[in-house]
């Protein structure tokens, strides 16, 4: 028997290589189906299959896979299996910390590298990312996809602008007289 480990977030299913768990079989299209993990709760998404995908022998275009039930894509069972284990650690007193680092200020930081300013913000998951972190996908043409390491989803950019620096009364009062040049006067007839 073959087991495979699901990342957490979207894992492609399928004959060919491109997929994240690939079975080469005749029944299985090349890219077959979708099994989603997140919040602890697995989804399983039918990409127009040309044999469907069916969860406890009823075919499904979208579905829940709980622990226990049968996953039939093409002419292939498998079944969730789950090991949940919690390990209780009592509180010691230990050295003190350093104090976290923090990103460069006037940015978000990255979900896994709390010290780096994130750059991608995934609109899915709410999550923010740096650059290290996303998923880059380059197609043909030249287009790039950044999508989020989490739940696959397509990041945007995090633009961050400069402030601008606030103007004291005295250069307000200079602009809006047309005195913007601070060392000059001008002589009042």
């Amino acid at each position: 028997m073959e087991s495979f480990d699901l990342k957490l977030g979207v894992n492609r299913l399928g004959r060919t290589l491109d997929n994240d768990i690939r079975i080469n079989r005749p029944a299985i299209s090349t890219s077959h189906c979708e099994i989603r993990w997140m919040n602890d709760e697995v989804t399983v998404k039918d990409l127009d299959s040309t044999n469907g995908t069916f969860i406890n022998g009823q075919r499904i275009a979208e579905g829940r896979l709980a622990p226990g039930q049968v996953l039939r894509v093409g002419d292939v069972d498998m079944f969730l299996d789950t090991a949940r284990a919690s390990i209780s650690v009592p509180n010691l007193a230990g050295p003190a910390r350093a104090p976290a680092a923090k990103p460069p200020p006037g940015t978000l930081p990255c979900l896994n590298h709390p010290a780096t300013a994130a750059a991608f913000h995934c609109p899915e998951c709410e999550k923010d990312f740096c650059e290290e972190c996303v998923r880059t996908l380059k197609l043909m043409q030249g287009h790039v996809h950044k999508l989020c390491p989490l739940c696959s989803a397509h990041c945007k950019p995090i633009i961050y602008r400069d402030k601008q620096k606030r103007r004291s009364l005295l250069e307000v009062v200079q602009h809006a007289f047309g005195f913007a040049d601070k060392g000059t006067t001008q002589k009042i007839d």
